[in-house]
Order: structure tokens, then sequence, then C-alpha cells
């Protein structure tokens, strides 16, 4: 999706970049950020500030996904100029085109956090995403919360995943992360529940991909579910990518 979203500006680029009738200053905000991006791809730092710079302007400083791309630039060499960016882009949340790029750009403070060993924070930034998860946060599903921990722990992952199926796609990451966390500081109830939500949800995409392979399936055991999607591109790429087995392990 990456590449065909590269391949897509590119004409866009080649055209404004060449043309005597468009100069920077006519240009889109949304087309200059592009154009950035590709620059950032394309290791040219300077040049893609440059375009973030302008798509900023033409906005008149209220442009939270510029934020996020000034802060992308940064965070590999300046990483506290990064989480500048990305709290200014969070300042601005409402902004945004598309809502849930807040929680892209709160993973990616967490991730700074987590890389810089500031596990404390990289936490904060977790439950800011978790906040939205009703089934977690929410004290009206604390027994739902009980109800999970105690069938895994008496009847096992199969059982679990024959009786649960939901799935808040944006929480997945977060669920992940802090149950590594949790597991590290020792609150293994903590680690466990959240690794339990993390695959819970992947699970019940998978199942719904599933069912548009096999309208009939109907899920069995944990094994059944690996062994057919591993024939499934789309659907095993899912699972590498959402890291399915380090919340297994």
């Amino acid at each position: 999706m990456k590449n065909f979203y590269i391949l897509f500006i590119i004409p866009f680029f080649l055209f404004f970049s060449s043309s005597l009738i468009f100069s920077q200053q006519q240009l889109p905000p949304w087309l200059l950020l592009e154009m950035g991006r590709v620059m950032l791809e394309d290791n040219n730092a300077g040049e893609a500030m440059n375009y973030f710079q302008q798509a900023l302007n033409k906005k008149r400083g209220i442009y939270p996904e510029a934020e996020i791309a000034i802060g992308d630039l940064f965070k590999n060499s300046e990483y506290e100029l990064a989480l500048q960016h990305y709290d200014v882009a969070l300042k601005y949340k409402s902004a945004f085109l598309i809502p849930d790029n807040i929680y892209e750009v709160l993973y990616r403070i967490s991730n700074i956090y987590k890389v810089h060993k500031n596990y404390l924070l990289m936490q904060e930034s977790l439950n800011q995403i978790l906040k939205d998860s009703a089934f977690y946060s929410n004290k009206r599903y604390s027994h739902l919360r009980d109800s999970i921990l105690s069938t895994y722990t008496n009847k096992g992952i199969d059982h679990l995943l024959k009786l649960y199926r939901f799935s808040e796609g944006f929480a997945i990451k977060a669920h992940s992360d802090l149950g590594w966390f949790y597991y590290k500081t020792g609150k293994n109830s903590y680690s466990i529940l959240n690794y339990l939500f993390s695959i819970i949800s992947i699970v019940s995409e998978s199942v719904e991909e599933l069912r548009l392979h096999d309208p009939d399936y109907e899920f069995s055991s944990l094994s059944n579910i690996l062994n057919i999607s591993s024939k499934i591109d789309n659907i095993s790429d899912f699972l590498e990518r959402t890291e399915f087995f380090k919340s297994l392990y």
C-alpha cells in the first residue's frame, strides 16, 4: 500500500515540479505534504522539511499531519524535537482529516520512549490509546475482563477464543506492548490480560477474513486457524504485522 501511494503521488510531483504554470506557492497543502514524504523516503531531509514547512504555512500553523511528518523526520536524530512536533499534533488533534491518526501519533511517542528506555512514559502513551477501548478501560466491563482471565486460566486459550469475539484494531499493538511491559515489571495478571485482548482482537479479525473465503468457517482451535491462515497471504501477513506469535509466547 505504501509503495502504491508513492507511485500515485510521483506523477503529481513530476508535473508540478516541471510546470511553469504552477509554483510551489500555488500547490495545495496536502500535495506539499505528500511531496515532502516522497523526499523523506528518498532520504532528502532538507527538501522534505521545506515541503512540510510550506504545507504548515498554508494551513496557518495548524496542520497536525504535517507535524507528524516533521516529527518523523527528526525521530532518529533528535528525538526530543520529534516529541515536540508529535505533541503539537496531539494539541490540534481535532484538525485531523482522519481522526484515528491520533493513535499513530501516540504509537510514535510510545516507541520513542521504549527505544530510550523511558518505560513509564511509554506506558502512559499506550494507556492514552486504551482509554478508547471500552472493553478494557470502562468500569462497566470489569466483569468481562474478570471472565476473560478466569476462562483462560481454568479452561485454556481454545475455549476462550470460542467464547469471546471482539476487535479493536487500533488497540492491538498497545495491548501487546503493555503485555510486554507488565511482564517485565512483574505484574503478571495485567500482562496476561493485555496479551489476551490482543490475541482475541487478532483472531476475531482473522475469523472474519476467513469467512470471506469460506462463509461456513467456524473457529475450532488455535492450531486449526493458524494452519488455515498460513495458506492465505493477507491473513498470514496480518498475523506477522501484529506480532501475534509474540503475544502467544
